[in-house]
């Protein structure tokens, strides 16, 4: 996804989310998609201002390890009770991620 599309989402679901409020809503799904709009839009412009920062995070981790953080963090939000449990093992992938890049071998394969 390209920087300049993700400002326009942005700037695209900010704006129609505002003039569908202020021209007002017949009825609860449209005022639902219209809060919607305004909650998702000012997410993807600060997904927008931090996309260089962004683009570095997701560099230095596997796919893996950022699929495990998005998982994790998606489960303890549906289930708050579950935290106990899934936030030690999401501590251990990532204390033995770190451990195997700190006892990574740094000479060259022939």
């Amino acid at each position: 996804m390209q920087r300049y599309f993700l400002g326009f989402l942005a700037l695209l679901l900010t704006t129609t989310g505002l003039v569908w409020l202020v021209n007002g809503t017949s009825n609860e799904f449209e005022n639902a998609i219209a809060s919607a709009c305004l909650k998702v839009g000012p997410v993807l412009g600060a997904l927008w201002l931090a996309f260089p920062q962004v683009l570095q995070i997701v560099r230095r981790f596997p796919p893996i390890l950022i699929i495990a953080i998005v998982l994790s963090s998606g489960f303890v939000i549906v289930r708050p009770k579950s935290a106990p449990f899934v936030v030690p093992v999401l501590f251990a992938i990532l204390g033995l991620h770190y451990l195997g890049l700190l006892f990574k071998s740094t000479a060259k394969k022939p």
